[in-house]
């Protein structure tokens, strides 16, 4: 139950993007509909537009800060049965978010109202993961760093990281599966032995439960002469907050069409060998 200018914190709790935006309140102690509660205050917005907003982010799975969860839960001296009755939730999804699994954002924010205490609120933010800013690390420490990427990024890897590369063989040393921080940096030094020149535009991110889809267009130079660009379609899957496989599902054709056709300007471009005479 609401009314226009004020949403209860029990019903709409996705607010801290619009607090931070000025748009509503801090929540704020009031007795509201037939409970005492939290209550956020809209500030020159119509109360249907603030539902949309929220309706909009609570729809949204986050990776769960299991360690964290785990840390507050036994501070207060919980079990998970009790934390599971006290959320309103199911021991099974207790044990779930405390291994790092996924959950919506309006489960995850129930779970922090249920450890908040008068002298102590639990934040969002403290009990998540999140996946797409992993993957956006993943993808600038890629473009900006180059082989030299690993040291950035190797804490977010899981230990049976396995990296997929499609592709013939035949045309480039980069293609294939490569497993492990180790295989990663193979990959890499295959990858930047291969092309001197890489940069990354048009940048996209999708997210789903325990994935992220992060799509770009890569203009490469092969020994100085520019490939044409090809569209990168990188999945990310993650387990327990980690990246355990990444599959690079680029346009193999017409990659391989750009690699052969800068190789072909190569040779084309190469001076006459000189035949000795005599």
């Amino acid at each position: 139950m609401w009314r226009e200018g004020m949403l209860p914190l029990s019903s709409w709790k996705c607010i801290a993007r619009l607090c931070d935006s000025g748009l509503i309140s801090r929540p704020c102690p009031c007795a509201f509909g037939e409970e005492p509660g939290f209550v956020v205050i809209i500030r020159g917005l119509h109360a249907e537009t603030i539902r949309k907003e929220v309706m909009s982010s609570n729809s949204r799975f986050v990776v769960v800060n299991g360690h964290e969860l785990r840390k507050l839960r036994l501070a207060l001296g919980w079990t998970q049965v009790r934390l599971a009755k006290l959320s309103g939730y199911t021991e099974r999804l207790i044990r779930k978010a405390e291994h790092g699994g996924s959950l919506d954002m309006s489960t995850l924010l129930n779970l922090a109202e249920a450890l908040s205490t008068p002298e102590s609120r639990i934040s969002v933010d403290s009990l998540t993961i999140d996946i797409v800013t992993i993957a956006k690390k993943w993808v600038d420490s890629f473009d900006s760093l180059k082989r030299k990427m690993l040291p950035e990024i190797e804490n977010y890897l899981a230990e049976e990281f396995v990296f997929h590369c499609p592709g013939d063989p035949a045309m480039a040393p980069f293609v294939g599966i490569w497993k492990g921080r180790d295989g990663l940096q193979k990959w890499l030094d295959a990858f930047f032995d291969f092309f001197d020149d890489v940069n990354n535009t048009e940048l996209e991110y999708l997210e789903g439960e325990d994935r992220v889809h992060a799509r770009w267009v890569v203009y490469c130079s092969l020994k100085g002469t520019a490939c044409a660009p090809v569209r990168i379609n990188m999945h990310f899957q993650f387990v327990d907050g980690l990246i355990s496989r990444i599959d690079d599902e680029y346009d193999t054709h017409g990659g391989a069409v750009a690699i052969e056709v800068a190789k072909e300007k190569l040779r084309e471009d190469e001076p006459p060998r000189q035949i000795p005479v005599g």
